[in-house]
């Protein structure tokens, strides 16, 4: 059988629709990016919200293949609030809207926290106000991938498909599955161990019903 990215391939019956599909869900060259989303700027006292023109990374506010989000801080002391959350708005892979809460836990800084879910894109990330203006933060991707498809899903949740790093199938004890839920509605693959690949991917079949 080929695969080829995006491809659906159908199993019919006679008086049915197509009801399966066989995917071959290519993410191309992934890398934990800590600037991806929103470059770094500098910390405020008020209430900030970032978006539209202000998701000024690379990859801004589309994440393709759904990415996990990142908050990463730089170290200047006293100046972060660890009370209350950094807010992250947007939609899944299934265009459902998402949120996340990311609190950070040294007031001095120098940390990067790493949300869970995998955001198809970023709308909006509300930061409350800093204790001053002499940090900075970022907002980028971590190494969390999504399925853009549907799998099947087993009893606890967790996709069927067979992740790949450049054409080589890959344990799930080196690139483990992520249920759905928390990560998201198709469930995810995390990919820290195979970060650096040329072409990272995933062979699965999508569920159409």
């Amino acid at each position: 059988m080929l695969f080829r990215s995006g491809l659906t391939m159908a199993v019919h019956s006679q008086s049915a629709s197509p009801t399966t599909a066989a995917r071959l869900d290519l993410f191309g060259t992934l890398a934990v990016d800590d600037d991806a989303v929103i470059v770094e700027f500098a910390t405020s006292t008020g209430a900030d919200t970032r978006n539209g023109a202000e998701l000024d990374g690379v990859l801004g506010g589309t994440l393709n293949p759904p990415r996990n989000v990142t908050v990463t801080t730089t170290a200047d002391a006293s100046t972060y609030n660890t009370t209350d959350p950094i807010v992250i708005s947007g939609t899944d892979v299934a265009g459902t809207s998402i949120t996340e809460n990311v609190t950070l836990t040294n007031a001095n800084g120098g940390e990067t926290k790493t949300g869970t879910k995998v955001f198809a894109t970023v709308t909006s990330v509300v930061f409350p106000a800093m204790l001053t203006t002499n940090g900075g933060i970022r907002v980028g991707v971590g190494a969390r991938v999504g399925l853009r498809y549907k799998p099947f899903l087993s009893s606890g949740g967790f996709p069927y498909a067979q992740p790949y790093v450049d054409g080589t199938p890959i344990d799930v004890g080196t690139v483990p599955p992520i249920a759905s839920g928390g990560a998201g509605p198709w469930g995810a693959y995390d990919f820290t161990g195979a970060i650096g690949g040329t072409e990272l991917g995933a062979v699965y079949v999508e569920d159409l019903s």
